[in-house]
């Protein structure tokens, strides 16, 4: 490899290290890794003669991710929030996309699915699903809940929403195939369920007015679940090299902020669905409230996949 060629396919992640260097922001999970990888190329570098500008360069980048990879003081509260939500959890939602995007698939395929079917034959979608029309039905619909009934409903919720999770993420070690059905029985009854309301005429005035906000969260949470559970079955199915217990060690540490965000946003989704969803408030307003936390949801997905897109290049050599 010439010098050209090496600087054309690391000078990107070198940019992404003195940029984290500038900010004195260079802490992250894949901190040893990169630091690694670093001293790989700058004695490559080194090995092949390339010109002392670029080994000054490389040599001055290692020298600083040594001092803070060793010498760096554990930094906590605020800082470490910011870390965690900048820092390791889009790095985790990087390296896992492809989980994420196949579990995304398996969850919204069906519930299109049930939409479709649900629309096009209305007996199917009544079958068993009777209770979400006296939920749904404005004539029904008395007045705003007490806060205690807010907050029972909001324990419930929890519950509900966690069992999800767990099936998603337990049910998927079997060779995923307890996952995939639970993704996508989720996927149809939530699509079943919008055709019933839709057919009814309760989807504008009352059900979409009540899902929009806290779908973002929990969609959001229930794909993360799946692809937590689909990592843990590939660690645990196909270890290598590894004994399975290192594997799935290993797995659940690089999983770790997934699953803490995971558990954030269904608890975020049971607080909007117990005390924002049943508010008898204008209806134009929820919408706009639900499309800035969509667009927040799939921003920091997209943000997260664009921000370190060039960490494959931190390979070895």
């Amino acid at each position: 490899m010439t010098e050209s060629e090496f600087t054309a396919q690391y000078s990107k992640l070198w940019e992404i290290f003195e940029g984290r260097i500038e900010r004195d922001f260079f802490v992250g999970i894949n901190l040893p890794v990169e630091y690694l990888c670093l001293c790989e190329q700058l004695a490559y570098a080194e090995a092949n003669a390339f010109s002392d500008a670029l080994r000054a360069r490389l040599n001055r980048i290692a020298l600083e991710m040594h001092r803070r990879l060793y010498s760096q003081k554990r930094r906590s509260g605020w800082f470490s929030i910011y870390e965690f939500f900048a820092e390791k959890l889009p790095s985790s939602i990087y390296f896992y996309r492809f989980y994420l995007l196949f579990a995304a698939v398996i969850f919204v395929l069906p519930l299109f699915f049930g939409l479709t079917v649900g629309l096009l034959y209305p007996d199917i979608a009544a079958v068993g699903h009777s209770e979400y029309i006296d939920m749904y039905d404005p004539s029904q619909r008395g007045d705003s809940r007490l806060f205690d009934a807010d907050v029972y409903m909001f324990g419930y919720y929890i519950l509900h929403n966690t069992s999800i999770g767990l099936r998603n993420i337990g049910g998927s070690l079997f060779f995923g195939i307890g996952g995939i059905v639970s993704l996508a029985y989720n996927g149809w009854e939530m699509g079943i369920v919008a055709a019933l309301m839709m057919h009814e005429g309760f989807a504008a005035e009352t059900f979409f007015p009540f899902v929009a906000t806290h779908s973002a969260p929990e969609f959001t949470a229930v794909v993360l679940s799946g692809a937590v559970g689909f990592a843990l079955a590939k660690a645990f199915l196909f270890p290598g090299r590894k004994l399975r217990r290192d594997s799935i060690k290993e797995a659940t540490a690089k999983l770790f902020p997934l699953l803490v965000f995971m558990v954030l946003l269904f608890f975020i989704a049971a607080f909007w669905e117990a005390f924002w969803s049943p508010m008898d408030i204008y209806r134009g307003f929820k919408y706009i409230v639900a499309g800035i936390v969509w667009f927040s949801v799939l921003w920091y997905f997209y943000y997260s996949v664009r921000r370190f897109r060039n960490y494959a290049s931190s390979r070895s050599i």
